[in-house]
């Protein structure tokens, strides 16, 4: 965004009712000085946007999500250090998991086609569920650095980023989504119901290393008790996707399932394709005598998020 102001000068120029042939030319004369100067007022207009001057600032407030954290990005500083420019940011974090977590993203700044990577502060200590600590991060940049064209990045380069333009360009957050699907079924002895499904794009869902691009994390959260067999959670489930493809878990409990004890709230993750709109069915398999026969299907569908 361009910072400055423009000086217009505006030239102006009068005439009395007794026209003589010389006051006609004069006045014409201003006439013709009054469009020069308006051509270069326009001219002036239209340059080029100049770099930032130590001090400016601009307010942000705009608010993302990756990796379990809602970031606001508070404000942009052009400031100097050590002889040399330098740009600080002002982000308010928030832990939107259930357990404390330590800020470890990547939050990078965009400028001029590159990514210039932080040189201090962020945060050193854990958030607590639920808290909000300010983050400080800065950036050593050129002297002809602006504002204009300038944003933050928030996540790995290659993952789903998360990005924040400093000239009030659209913001882009994958914001996590949840589907209540609360379907059950059973078959020889053993009872599955599948609760919920969440959508976002880290693995577990909360402070888990971020989905590569156009890729999204589907986890399924089930309910089941086992008939005669034990069974770990990474070897019971696959996901059939809208193209029909199987894909098995990414990642779900160590803890073996045994026969008869009720195991409730299990999470279990897939990589699946971005956009990943569509129907799905999450397959319970038989692995006692066909290992890629279903025993429990059950079918849901994710409608797209509008962010």
């Amino acid at each position: 965004m361009a910072i400055g102001s423009t000086l217009a000068v505006i030239l102006s120029a009068c005439g009395g009712n007794a026209e003589s042939l010389e006051a006609r030319d004069t006045s014409t004369s201003a006439s013709v000085e009054t469009t020069d100067s308006q051509d270069a007022t326009d001219d002036a207009d239209s340059t080029p946007d100049t770099a930032a001057a130590p001090g400016d600032s601009v307010a942000v407030d705009e608010t993302v999500v990756f990796g379990g954290y809602r970031f606001t990005v508070v404000e942009a500083v052009l400031g100097e250090s050590l002889g040399s420019p330098t740009v600080s940011l002002s982000i308010d974090v928030e832990n939107l998991g259930p357990e404390a977590g330590r800020l470890d993203p990547s939050v990078n700044l965009l400028s001029g086609g590159s990514s210039l990577e932080t040189t201090g502060f962020g945060i050193s200590t854990d958030i607590d569920p639920g808290a909000t600590s300010n983050a400080k991060y800065e950036y050593q940049v050129d002297a002809a650095f602006t504002f204009d064209g300038a944003a933050v990045t928030i996540g790995p380069e290659g993952s789903t980023q998360a990005r924040v333009p400093l000239d009030g360009g659209p913001v882009e957050s994958r914001d996590p989504s949840e589907t209540i699907v609360d379907e059950a079924g059973t078959a020889e002895g053993i009872e599955l119901r599948l609760d919920r499904v969440r959508v976002d794009w880290h693995s577990l869902g909360h402070h888990g290393v971020p989905s590569d691009a156009g890729t999204a994390f589907v986890h399924v959260v089930v309910d089941i008790t086992l008939g005669n067999q034990s069974r770990t959670a990474r070897d019971t489930f696959e996901l059939m996707t809208p193209d029909g493809q199987t894909v098995s878990p990414e990642t779900a409990p160590n803890e073996v399932l045994s026969p008869g004890v009720p195991a409730a709230g299990l999470e279990v993750g897939f990589i699946v394709p971005d956009p990943f709109a569509g129907g799905y069915t999450l397959r319970l398999l038989n692995l006692s005598r066909y290992p890629d026969d279903a025993m429990v299907e059950i079918p849901f569908s994710l409608a797209p998020t509008t962010n």
